[in-house]
């Protein structure tokens, strides 16, 4: 990252320049983009539910991830290069169950990203604590385990929103 002074008449301040991975991930994370790709996802996966229901919340939660099984049959499908930005709108998705549910917030680990991504790896944690951290890509498998599915990653948001309440009610 290099900083810059600019000093004109429109502008006083620093001009960040931001190398092309750092760019990718800010333009991910970008809050236009999210909601977007995640009513695109919405649209195919559940083009029943209704434009105001809090999709980020169960039973609506559990109800889309259901979906999403059949929409990619399996987890070949779901990182199959044809379904990419339907995959991509998942991560999304899952992702903002944490940070809409439990308050955690993005944070991009590439280690975390492939085979979907190759520059990010789309990951939620809570503050500043690396042992919340979870990786969308690792919980986006269990969808398609036979013992997992869309119960335990359920269980796993809840367990999350419980962390989140001990870590607040401890401070």
């Amino acid at each position: 990252m290099e900083a810059s002074f600019v000093d004109n008449d429109d502008q006083i301040g620093f001009a960040l320049d931001f190398d092309d991975k750092t760019r990718a991930w800010l333009d991910w994370v970008a809050p236009e983009h999210m909601d977007t790709r995640i009513r695109t996802f919405l649209a195919v996966a559940v083009p029943d539910l209704p434009a105001d229901a809090e999709w980020w919340q169960q039973p609506h939660s559990t109800q889309i991830m259901k979906a999403a099984i059949p929409l990619f049959g399996d987890w070949a499908g779901f990182t199959a290069p044809e379904n990419h930005d339907l995959a991509d709108g998942y991560i999304r998705l899952q992702g903002e169950c944490y940070v809409r549910r439990a308050g955690y917030r993005w944070m991009n680990v590439p280690e975390w990203g492939p085979p979907l991504y190759t520059e990010i790896g789309p990951t939620v944690r809570l503050g500043n604590d690396h042992v919340s951290d979870v990786a969308m890509m690792i919980m986006a498998q269990r969808l398609f385990r036979d013992d997992d599915g869309p119960e335990m990653i359920e269980y796993n948001i809840t367990e999350a929103v419980r962390r989140a309440r001990r870590t607040r009610s401890a401070t």
